[in-house]
């Protein structure tokens, strides 16, 4: 009996041995999830290859194109009800021999006319009954096979692959620590594709792909590699060294770290992050890192990624800055003070006193500030004056009136303004009268 199938035989051209090998392969590591058991044989000498499913079973509806028992089940690596049709067809037009054996028949793929369809040739699977049943299950044999085409598709598989150490790291996936498997990713335990920006490799468990075994974008990868690495440093599986590392290298999975990352690993990131690098804040600015060195905080470079990862525990940066500008690192007593510094901040306080003489219950001190570039400060009824003012009596009166006035509003505030002008111009008259 023969089953033709609607399925040109040019059909996705750019599939080859390899592609189809993939799928029968998928199938039967499927099948072993399911019922259990399996085993793979492979003749080097005789070119076969033999996948068993010993207490599997299939039905000639299985044929049918989108006929899949595992649509819908995210833990099987196919779900399209194509991968058995399709690899078989690539395998067979390729010049490989492809046998099904059940319990009660055998199915010989092959490629022939369509009866419907003159002149277009098929998959068609030719089937006769056993002469007598037998106990195998389901066995899919591939004639043809090189030793190098099946040690190529078994590196697709990490299951085939005793050597390779894959780790779990939560329910998105496992990490591949080994140099050798950097930047390499695999959906389901098939390789995909690789990364050249991605620092370890990645087994994703729960992304889908299409029947290519392609399309993950980018974003997906990120933000599933990001979980994973999150996963790795609670297993222990990454050390805190090895996470920062990937942060302050800027590689591919870091990038959503910011997002996937659990406080407590935040936490310990930031803590060895102070203690590597001596520095208490990450910036991406170059402005800001200058400003801050200006300021006498430590601060180093990162990536934008990293430094709002990192800030998160360390602190904004832009808030440092902004508090530093409003402290003063020294407070000057009068004695601190030289004679003629005195005279002049004297001379400035008994312009303003005279016209507003509330002001004198205000306190008032001589600073140095850490920002160099601040000549006063107005907090909470506390009035602080750059040292570097006082050899200027105008620019002293100049900023304790800015200052004073503060009373009112803050900077750009109506009323804020207002009293500068009143006060000025008070203050003017008043020296103007001698």
């Amino acid at each position: 009996m023969k089953i033709p199938l609607t399925l040109h035989i040019s059909y996705l051209p750019e599939w080859g041995a390899s592609h189809g090998l993939r799928e029968l392969f998928q199938n039967w590591l499927d099948a072993k999830d399911v019922f259990g058991g399996g085993d793979v044989a492979y003749s080097k000498r005789s070119e076969k290859l033999s996948l068993k499913n010993p207490t599997a079973s299939i039905d000639r509806d299985a044929l049918l194109l989108g006929s899949s028992t595992k649509t819908g089940d995210v833990s099987q690596r196919g779900e399209f009800g194509e991968g058995l049709k399709l690899g078989t067809m690539a395998l067979v037009r390729d010049g490989f021999g492809v046998n099904i054996y059940t319990n009660t028949e055998i199915w010989r793929a092959e490629i022939g006319e369509h009866p419907s369809f003159p002149g277009i040739d098929v998959l068609v699977f030719n089937i006769r009954k056993r002469p007598r049943k037998a106990d195998v299950g389901v066995v899919v044999e591939v004639t043809g096979v090189s030793h190098e085409l099946y040690e190529d598709v078994r590196q697709m598989f990490l299951s085939l692959r005793p050597d390779t150490v894959a780790q779990p790291c939560g329910y998105e996936g496992e990490i591949l620590v080994d140099e050798y498997e950097r930047g390499n990713i695999y959906v389901k335990g098939i390789f995909v594709k690789s990364h050249d920006q991605l620092r370890y490799g990645y087994n994703f468990t729960t992304m889908q792909t299409d029947r290519n075994r392609a399309l993950i974008d980018d974003f997906n990868i990120r933000w599933s590699a990001g979980a994973i690495v999150d996963g790795a440093m609670k297993s222990g599986a990454l050390k805190v060294d090895d996470v920062l590392d990937l942060i302050m290298d800027g590689t591919f999975e870091a990038q959503s770290l910011g997002s996937r990352l659990g406080a407590d690993r935040k936490k310990k990131i930031a803590n060895r992050f102070k203690e590597r690098y001596n520095a208490q804040y990450a910036v991406s600015d170059p402005a800001q890192a200058t400003e801050l060195e200006h300021l006498g905080l430590a601060a180093v470079s990162v990536s934008s990624s990293a430094a709002e990862l990192l800030s998160c525990e360390l602190g904004s940066p832009a808030t440092a800055i902004r508090e530093m500008k409003q402290t003063a690192k020294v407070i000057y007593t009068e004695l601190g003070l030289t004679s003629d510094e005195m005279a002049e901040l004297q001379w400035a306080k008994e312009q303003v006193f005279a016209v507003m003489p509330s002001a004198e219950q205000m306190t008032l001190r001589v600073v140095d500030f850490h920002d160099s570039r601040v000549r006063g400060m107005y907090r909470s009824g506390t009035i602080e004056l750059s040292r570097d003012i006082l050899c200027d009596r105008y620019e002293v009166l100049a900023t304790l009136i800015h200052e004073v006035c503060h009373l009112f509003g803050g900077d750009g505030f109506k009323l804020h303004d207002e009293a500068m002008t009143m006060m000025w111009t008070s203050v003017v008259k008043q020296i103007d009268n001698g």
